[in-house]
């Protein structure tokens, strides 16, 4: 193989634009240790019936809660707070394209979701700290609380109250007029 200017060497080709009869799977382009992969099958195990079951059969499908959450607890696991950010990963991410299975959620369908069932994500916490205590990841023991009290640095006569404040105005006022 030649090489424009003349260089001959072994490479590999390169086919930016090759169009695959069999396109790769995504599943094996995630490493088996991977964040994702432990949230994913964590989440596969809530039980999600109260979120499935508020939506309605009328009107256009709307996306699974299981890959809504999937994608919102991956992206705070990796520090992607933002429903505009995650939308865009899910584009460009092949993590978030994998956990949310090639499907793109508008970045107000994610702030929707997250917003309208707080409540129900707040209670699948509860499950999920189930989970982890069955796999021993969880130790329930006491807990103890230090009731040390420190002094702190603003004392009483430190605090500056809003009448000595507006007659220390007046006096800088009163000399700037001098």
């Amino acid at each position: 193989m030649s090489i424009k200017g003349g260089v001959s060497s072994e490479i590999q080709e390169y086919r930016q634009h090759q169009i695959m009869l069999m396109p790769p799977s995504l599943d094996d382009k995630i490493p088996q240790d991977h964040l994702a992969r432990y949230i994913d099958k964590v989440v596969d195990e809530l039980d999600i019936k109260d979120i499935a079951d508020s939506y309605s059969d009328l009107g256009c499908h709307a996306y699974h809660p299981q890959m809504l959450i999937k994608v919102i607890l991956y992206g705070y696991c990796i520090g992607i707070r933002s429903s505009r950010r995650i939308q865009k990963e899910i584009r460009e991410d092949l993590i978030f394209m994998w956990l949310a299975g090639m499907q793109e959620p508008d970045f107000r369908t994610i702030s929707d979701f997250r917003k309208d069932r707080i409540k129900d994500i707040r209670k699948l916490f509860n499950q999920v700290l189930e989970i982890c205590y069955k796999l021993g990841m969880v130790q329930c023991g006491k807990i103890s609380i230090d009731g040390t009290k420190i002094e702190a640095n603003s004392g009483r006569n430190k605090i500056t109250y809003r009448k000595k404040l507006e007659k220390s105005k007046a006096r800088f006022e009163e000399r700037l007029m001098r």
